[in-house]
């Protein structure tokens, strides 16, 4: 796993916390969401209603820890019964650099963005500019306006349904689509200048996204990519 490392590091998992599983060694898999059941001691049990793993697979485990960054470790598949994972993980967790979240771009997706906090409810202080990429951790923008680095902004947005079809195994009775309404605070982290005149490409840091939220965000993510992947699929077998 290309990840940075620091085992003096263990997240606290919680009973419900939201995680991820992947095969360690096949990114391109199956993705399951699942929830913490309980973690006390070397095992981890996670619960979800369907498994499309065997027992002995080697996964990779994500979770995001709230204010911190998103953790990672490659545990065993020891057993799946009753809706109940038990997982042996490696003695060592990853701590994941938030420039290693997963990135998409967005195709000039519309975003309201507030930059005078104290009249974030006067139309003269909300602005209307595009979103050039997004990943679990902040986004780019793409904009006329003159940003500031460290200026502190709220962004408003929304990103369209997506049929999980390559994302198995939901969580109890969680829908089949994701349509996600985000509204969230941000630390605008860079300003490029991308033309000869005023348009530049801002990159901003999201601070006020709840873990789980966060989680939808990226498991939004990787179903556009699984989606984009598949019609790149199927235009090279049409060709």
């Amino acid at each position: 796993m290309d990840m940075a490392t620091n085992s003096a590091l263990t997240p606290r998992l919680a009973p419900g916390d939201p995680v991820m599983l992947t095969l360690a060694r096949s990114p391109d898999g199956p993705l399951l969401r699942a929830r913490v059941r309980e973690s006390e001691g070397r095992l981890i049990t996670l619960r979800s209603a369907e498994c499309p793993f065997a027992t002995g697979d080697i996964l990779r485990l994500d979770v995001m820890v709230a204010g911190d960054a998103r953790y990672a470790v490659e545990a065993k598949l020891r057993s799946y019964r009753d809706r109940v994972l038990v997982l042996d993980p490696s003695s060592v967790w990853h701590r994941l650099q938030r420039r290693e979240y997963f990135r998409v771009r967005t195709n000039a997706l519309g975003v309201d963005v507030v930059r005078d906090l104290e009249h974030r409810n006067q139309s003269d202080h909300n602005y209307k500019t595009f979103l050039y990429d997004l990943s679990g951790g902040g986004a780019q923008l793409e904009t006329d306006l003159g940003f500031e680095e460290d200026e502190q902004v709220v962004l408003k947005f929304r990103l369209e349904p997506i049929k999980l079809t390559h994302v198995l195994a939901l969580v109890d009775d969680e829908p089949e689509e994701i349509p996600l309404e985000i509204e969230t605070r941000a630390r605008v982290v860079r300003v490029i200048k991308i033309s000869a005149g005023r348009r530049r490409r801002v990159g901003v840091r999201f601070s006020g996204l709840s873990p789980t939220l966060r989680q939808q965000m990226m498991l939004w993510i990787y179903a556009l990519q699984s989606q984009r992947r598949a019609r790149e699929l199927d235009n090279l077998i049409e060709f």
